[in-house]
């Protein structure tokens, strides 16, 4: 593989088997049995996907396919290169405390809901940002997090400065 045509791969073997079949296929549906084939019928290939977009890959997702595991679709522009760098637990411990356990959108707090799933955020996302400062971060619960990622994935603004998802007033 041309490591000069995927300078934003530097992790494994099994990723970058997954994203030259997802290349082959450009814009075109990949199915999960394939992906899955191709990363060495490793069972958390899915893994290595999430890994991927972390990375700043552009994987889309789609129910179904002829195995069940879904398609998957790559779709430009491709990344630089620049590694996501994962929040460290003290890091994440600091915004936990500092937002009182409480999803700064919805409210639903962890001390009066203990089932309740908490996840740091970035407030502007890292792919815009490299910003993994406190200043960045915030807390959300899963369902938040999740609709907040949905709505940026198609957002159009041009800055998130006036964004409500990412700067509650």
């Amino acid at each position: 593989m041309n490591k000069q045509l995927f300078p934003g791969t530097r992790r494994g073997v099994a990723h970058e088997k997954m994203l030259a079949l997802l290349y082959q296929n450009l814009g075109s549906k990949v199915s999960g049995g394939e992906l899955f084939r191709a990363s060495g019928n490793q069972v958390n290939y899915q893994r290595r996907l999430r890994e991927l977009k972390e990375d700043g890959w552009l994987i889309d997702f789609e129910h179904g396919g002829l195995d069940g595991k879904g398609w998957y679709t790559l779709r430009p522009p491709f990344p630089s290169g620049e590694r996501f760098q994962r929040i460290g637990t003290a890091d994440r411990m600091r915004v936990l405390v500092r937002d009182d356990w409480t999803c700064q959108l919805c409210g639903a707090n962890r001390k009066t809901n203990p089932a309740i799933e908490l996840q740091v955020d970035h407030r502007i996302p890292f792919a815009l940002s490299k910003d993994n400062s406190e200043r960045n971060l915030q807390t959300l619960c899963k369902d938040c997090n999740l609709g907040k990622k949905a709505h940026c994935r198609d957002c159009v603004k041009q800055n998130c400065t006036n964004c409500n998802l990412a700067f509650q007033k």
